[in-house]
């Protein structure tokens, strides 16, 4: 590979790479923005119903909707969008 070709091929890679990151890292704070008890139960349910059939995969799903439908996030994310204002969550993302 010519030298000027590589060059040019490390300045695509380069702006490829910096892009991904930076989609990355706008996803991860959509992600953290929301409700911590929903963000667990989704990570949750997204693993174990990674490998399943479609029967499992919706018990799974309607596992993690109860846990997230009855708390305090739910609560704390009617009463904020009501108000018109950002939710403030009980509980920190872990």
């Amino acid at each position: 590979i010519p030298t000027n070709l590589s060059f040019s091929l490390w300045q695509v890679i380069n702006a490829w790479l910096s892009q991904a990151v930076a989609t990355a890292l706008e996803l991860a704070t959509t992600i953290a923005g929301n409700s911590p008890i929903g963000v667990r139960a989704a990570k949750q349910a997204m693993r174990a119903g990674l490998d399943t059939d479609l029967a499992a995969g919706l018990d799974i799903e309607d596992d993690a909707w109860a846990v997230v439908a009855f708390s305090p996030d739910r609560a704390e994310g009617v009463r904020a969008f009501a108000e018109r204002r950002r939710p403030h969550w009980p509980e920190p993302v872990t």
